[in-house]
């Protein structure tokens, strides 16, 4: 954890969504220069998601929930809008249909219960490919790696039209040095498979979505850095109740 948080802070990261993090339980963790907040599984090494937010911007917290060791989110205080962030760690290709359409079930449930006023941030390990195909127009930009969509890619673009989001990682025009999210041991493939979403409504607000390959952090993911324009306001922070479903 301490490694992990040395490393992101070098980027001077607000917020940084973790993937993967295997610990058990969920919980939060306050350190002096930052704090983790983790939703985990009932076993550890399996799955778990969570936050690492910079001490500053923790008075700006009006709650964290976990919900599954793939899901969970946190809700920032803003000056003239609030901003929720979702974590997720989606299932991979070779996942069997119920699992993946269980994981869906449980993100719809927890846009479903987000303020419609809300900018709604989504993002994280989708294991999904989006291509340059003529049907993604209406939720991705052209700016992807892929030609073809994969099977989690369909999946995806169908949660994303429904849900009137737009997939922002896919909008903004760098190198594909600068797109790649995965690769593998050899380092011969590198696949566009972690993004970042975010409701037509803000989309704008969205500045830039691009990857960060010199993070070390023992990880076959890059770290992706969004640029979000939006200012924060202090809330009082209540004492909070965690319960996992």
């Amino acid at each position: 954890m301490a490694e992990i948080a040395e490393e992101l802070l070098k980027y001077d990261l607000d917020i940084t969504a973790l993937q993967e993090i295997r610990w058990k339980g969920y919980g939060r963790i306050r350190k002096p220069r930052y704090t983790l907040l983790y939703s985990a599984a009932e076993k550890q090494g399996e799955q778990g998601v969570g936050f690492i937010i910079k001490r500053p911007l923790e008075n700006s917290i009006i709650n964290f929930q976990p919900i599954s060791s793939r899901i969970c989110k946190v809700r920032i205080k803003g000056k003239f809008y609030n901003t929720t962030i979702v974590n997720i760690y989606a299932s991979t290709e070779s996942t069997n249909e119920e699992q993946k359409e269980q994981f869906y079930q449980d993100l719809i449930k927890c846009c479903d219960q987000i303020p419609k006023h809300d900018a709604l941030l989504i993002l994280g390990d989708f294991n999904a490919q989006i291509g340059k195909e003529p049907a993604n127009q209406l939720v991705a930009g052209q700016h992807t790696i892929h030609d073809e969509t994969s099977e989690n890619g369909l999946i995806l673009c169908q949660f994303v039209e429904a849900n009137e989001l737009i997939i922002s990682g896919t909008c903004f025009e760098h190198k594909n040095i600068h797109k790649g999210t995965w690769n593998d041991t050899a380092g011969r493939t590198v696949n566009q498979i972690d993004h970042v979403l975010i409701n037509k409504r803000r989309a704008t607000i969205v500045e830039d979505v691009i990857t960060m390959r010199g993070a070390n952090c023992d990880s076959d993911n890059f770290l992706i850095r969004t640029i979000i324009r939006h200012k924060v306001s202090c809330t009082y922070q209540k004492k909070q109740k965690y319960k996992l479903r």
